[in-house]
């Protein structure tokens, strides 16, 4: 994504609802209110429940994360709903059943 490697920025909010299609048929991301550096340590707890990394949804203060590997995973999500109509999981927490942590 050009977001990532030209820009320079993670989106913290990639969800079904930020995209956008055009007349041509392409997709288009939107909603960039949540829009941090790449490479910056955030401590910020951004984002959509069932769209969250669990390094965001499981969190300690003051426990930074980076913005790259939580919009990959927001992206793993958003493929997954499209598969399957449904999310893999209500939130990315050790408290849900359909939750793996690795």
């Amino acid at each position: 994504m050009a977001m990532h490697t030209e820009l320079k920025l993670a989106h913290h909010d990639i969800k079904l609802e930020n995209i956008l299609i055009s007349n041509d048929g392409l997709l288009k991301l939107c909603d960039f209110g949540m829009v941090q550096p790449l490479d910056a340590d955030l401590l910020n707890r951004n984002g959509t429940a069932i769209y969250m990394a669990p390094e965001v949804e499981c969190k300690r203060p003051n426990e930074a994360h980076k913005g790259l590997p939580v919009d990959i995973f927001s992206m793993g999500v958003l493929l997954w709903i499209l598969h399957f109509g449904t999310p893999p999981f209500s939130s990315a927490s050790i408290s849900d059943r359909n939750f793996n942590k690795l």
